[in-house]
């Protein structure tokens, strides 16, 4: 498989793959033609990649709010939504960052869905390899497009970026009906399309 350098990597985590890392196309011609080979990427595991998150939030961290912290670990297990109301400063916000900890580490398979949507969205990070849970929290202001994906040139949106992990909509009010018409069918579903 011949790939752009950037993208050496992020391919290199399929096994079964001969990787070929190329800065143009010139490159792969005369690697066909055997006027010079180049060495192919060797193949990479998800753990090269995975690193301590410094400054990750724990749940067993967060002083008081035992019922909360008891539902969020009941919601993780089970694959289930909340709803978290209460008065500002309570420690919504706080709890649901802290979600993502509770959930156990990625799998490979679960790696490679997430790399993917992040390369397709141009959010790789700099190891081109993503490791860890996210947390996404859009701005109330978000369009439906934005939250559930699509346009001219589709993109996934905010529900796929969070996909294996935490998305969180902080002030869920004040986001525009039509943002939450959009959420109704793939919460009821479970898929983008």
């Amino acid at each position: 498989l011949f790939v752009p350098e950037a993208n050496a990597r992020e391919a290199a985590l399929v096994s079964g793959l001969q990787v070929f890392a190329c800065a143009n196309l010139e490159q792969v011609l005369s690697h066909i033609l055997g006027i010079r080979a180049f060495q192919s990427t060797p193949t990479v595991s998800v753990e090269a990649f995975t690193q301590k998150v410094i400054g990750a939030l724990n749940i067993a961290d967060i002083s008081g709010q035992e019922m909360a912290k008891r539902a969020l670990e009941i919601a993780s297990s089970g694959g289930h939504n909340v709803l978290m109301s209460g008065p500002p400063g309570s420690g919504k916000t706080l709890l649901a960052r802290a979600m993502a900890g509770i959930l156990p580490p990625l799998t490979l398979p679960e790696c490679l869905d997430l790399t993917r949507i992040y390369s397709i969205a141009g959010q790789l990070p700099s190891n081109g390899v993503i490791t860890a849970r996210p947390v996404r929290s859009p701005h109330h202001t978000t369009s439906s497009v934005a939250l559930v994906g699509g346009g001219s040139v589709p993109r996934p949106g905010e529900i796929s970026l969070a996909h294996r992990g935490v998305l969180f909509l902080d002030e869920l009010p004040e986001f525009p009906r039509s943002v939450l018409e959009a959420l109704r069918q793939p919460l009821e579903d479970g898929i983008v399309t």
